[in-house]
């Protein structure tokens, strides 16, 4: 085997990334799917019937109210859509905070496992420190893509398709004009999505930086002591917390501007 060839053949395998989202649901799948249905009721089911007691509630006030339908009835309808959601809401409490924990602790063994399997001289490719911020910040940002985000499109893109097809079947013309500021709050994040991912890797970086710092800092507390070298310690120190608030508060901004204009485009 050549020497090209060889190199190819240990060169590890580029896989999507959907296909290491789908490992991390399929690590407790059981709990993600009772997790996404429950939320799925809470999001989207229960404004859906909601919306409909509230049409019925009108339409007895206006006296065109279904047979069988009055103001009482539609009244009562809705205190039990309340009571079914706070009792889902409950379970749902529960298997969230269950799944979050069992994933994140088999995500930080088995990322410790892959470690320890490494050769000492390359184990890691980064400071300890900034591998103790990717333990508690990276895992973190990967459940709350899949339990959080992911979760998000299906429960509301539910919920949208079956609003929407509700609102044409009442008055297309309005339900076009509700929709105009969607399209705009789609170009509005595609223009700083680079942005704002440039700004979170800078962010991530000088998490890293810090925490790197305070594990030499302490490591070597000795050495600065007889170097008398507190203050310079305490100066650099203050130095890489100042870069990482400036990154952070970047990322926040951004994102605060964004939800600002997601929702009230909404309302």
């Amino acid at each position: 085997m050549s020497e090209r060839e060889h190199a190819s053949c240990s060169r590890p395998l580029r896989r999507s990334v959907w296909f290491y989202v789908w490992r991390v649901v399929r690590m407790q799948g059981g709990l993600y799917a009772l997790m996404l249905a429950l939320e799925t009721l809470i999001f989207s089911g229960m404004p859906l019937v909601t919306g409909l007691a509230v049409s019925w509630f009108f339409d007895a006030l206006s006296g065109s109210a279904p047979v069988g339908v009055n103001v009482w009835t539609a009244v009562g309808l809705i205190a039990a859509i309340a009571v079914v959601q706070a009792i889902i809401f409950a379970c749902d409490f529960g298997v969230y905070f269950l799944h979050q924990s069992t994933v994140t602790g088999l995500l930080a063994r088995n990322l410790f496992e892959a470690i320890l399997d490494q050769p000492g001289a390359r184990a890691l490719s980064i400071s300890p420190g900034d591998a103790i911020n990717r333990f508690e910040v990276d895992i973190y940002k990967i459940l709350e893509f899949v339990a959080d985000a992911l979760n998000f499109v299906v429960e509301f893109g539910v919920f949208a398709v079956v609003s929407v097809v509700l609102m044409v079947r009442i008055q297309p013309l309005a339900t076009a004009v509700a929709l105009v500021p969607l399209v705009f709050i789609v170009v509005a994040v595609n223009l700083v999505r680079r942005t704002i991912r440039a700004y979170q890797e800078s962010a991530r970086g000088a998490s890293g930086a810090v925490a790197g710092f305070i594990g030499e800092a302490f490591g070597a507390i000795l050495a600065v002591k007889v170097g008398v070298a507190e203050t310079r310690v305490v100066q650099r120190f203050r130095e890489l917390g100042d870069a990482r608030c400036a990154y952070e508060l970047r990322v926040v901004l951004l994102r605060q501007i964004l939800d600002a204009i997601s929702a009230n485009a909404a309302d």
